[in-house]
């Protein structure tokens, strides 16, 4: 039974993620920095499950192997989107998709998230691991080389409509069977606001 709920969790919890995505309107034109906090909260929501249920070592390892199999094909297909773009005879402005799809920084995003569960103070690493990635777009939003892309453009901006945190939250209460969980809720939320996204 612990085998089969966590994988009906985890099969709901990707089914709106990236690529995946059959949300109406869903932005395809994020940038590299708010693409990676996207999968590194399902990767973070992928390692509390296998922590708190009692799954078995096949289904684990197979889980395992699925779900780096998925977050590496959503930051392929983000790379084949940017190359369609640009390949496209009727894509007009190629600019916006000149730079190449950085897909280590996505990667090291996932990473950096998901390794904040394992900090003694989670709200404190998790908190850094995102305000760095905000921090890198909003650079990029600002730069010679990179502020004509796409992706940095301000109206592809949806960091701030996105209620990441809140998705976590939940996620964590539905998870815990009591408090158990508290001290991976983030506390006093933080606003993807804190950095002008919109330069």
């Amino acid at each position: 039974m612990e085998d089969l709920a966590a994988v009906g969790i985890l099969a709901k919890e990707t089914r709106n993620v990236g690529y995946n995505s059959r949300q109406l309107g869903y932005n395809k034109h994020k940038s590299e920095e708010e693409f990676g906090v996207e999968l590194g909260l399902t990767a973070m929501k992928y390692s509390l499950l296998v922590d708190t249920h009692n799954i078995s070592d096949s289904v684990k390892t197979k889980l395992g192997t699925a779900f780096d199999a998925f977050i590496e094909k959503q930051n392929q297909k983000a790379e084949d989107y940017i190359i369609n773009r640009r390949n496209d005879p009727f894509t007009r402005d190629k600019e916006s998709y000149a730079v190449e799809w950085d897909k280590p920084l996505v990667s090291e995003i996932v990473s950096s998230m998901a390794g904040s569960l394992e900090e003694n103070d989670f709200n404190a690493a998790f908190k850094q691991a995102v305000k760095t990635a905000m921090q890198s777009y909003a650079d990029k939003a600002r730069g010679d080389q990179t502020d004509s892309l796409s992706r940095y453009h301000p109206y592809h901006n949806s960091w701030i409509s996105s209620d990441y945190i809140g998705d976590w939250n939940r996620f964590v209460e539905r998870l815990s069977k009591g408090n158990e969980l508290e001290n991976v809720k983030v506390s006093d939320p933080l606003s993807f606001s804190t950095v002008d996204l919109s330069i």
